[in-house]
């Protein structure tokens, strides 16, 4: 199944044969699965049957972007370098409405909506494999457990406030059975496994930081 209902609200983005519909919208109206399309009656056009990384869900505050979706920033009037570079959705901030995302040799960017469009990729790009030393504990040579990558922290019924942040590995205690995570204003805490969400990220000053500590 492709994730969009009938009557979802979408725009379609990233096509590069009928250029015309790229930042159209439209309402789903059913879906091929052996094509795997989704049917899409789209405003003053009609049905089109497109591919499920060329729609973007619109919800009530604007497109709705899900953790890890690659998305294109657009339309910025402040840091307009910005502008055109490409980066991975890490969250939402529901009080402001704006999305954490993780741009490309930027680092951490809170965003408005509007200021994001799907990338023509749709999907996250992985984040480059870390030279594993071996010398380090088996649980830093997992995937997305490793030096310097991003994890989503969740679960925590102690430090509660840090539910929901992404902090960076710097290391592994293994008397502690815990990874010892870095975040950004609060420092280094101790996070067992099961409290830690891969993010599949690894750039920014504090992953640098990560790789320099541990002489990687």
């Amino acid at each position: 199944m492709s994730g969009f209902s009938v009557g979802t609200k979408v725009q379609i983005s990233g096509l590069t044969g009928a250029l015309e519909l790229n930042g159209k919208f439209g309402f789903v109206s059913g879906e091929d699965s052996e094509a795997g399309r989704v049917t899409v009656d789209v405003d003053g056009v009609g049905e089109k049957k497109l591919k499920p990384q060329n729609l973007t869900k619109i919800v009530k505050g604007g497109a709705f972007f899900p953790a890890g979706a690659r998305v294109t920033i657009n339309g910025l009037s402040g840091a307009v370098h910005l502008n055109g570079k490409e980066g991975n959705v890490l969250g939402k901030d529901e009080a402001s409405g704006r999305y954490t995302v993780e741009i490309d040799g930027e680092g951490e960017k809170n965003l408005k909506p509007e200021n994001l469009t799907k990338a023509s990729a749709g999907v996250r790009v992985p984040a480059k494999k870390e030279k594993v030393r071996k010398d380090l504990p088996s649980e830093l040579q997992e995937d997305g457990f490793q030096i310097a990558q991003h994890v989503r922290v969740g679960g925590l019924n102690g430090a509660k406030e840090l539910n929901g942040k992404v902090g960076v590995i710097f290391g592994y205690d293994k008397e502690a059975q815990r990874y010892i995570l870095e975040f950004e204003a609060s420092g280094q805490k101790k996070i067992k496994k099961e409290n830690c969400v891969p993010m599949n990220v690894s750039s920014g000053p504090l992953s640098a930081k990560a790789r320099m500590l541990n002489g990687m």
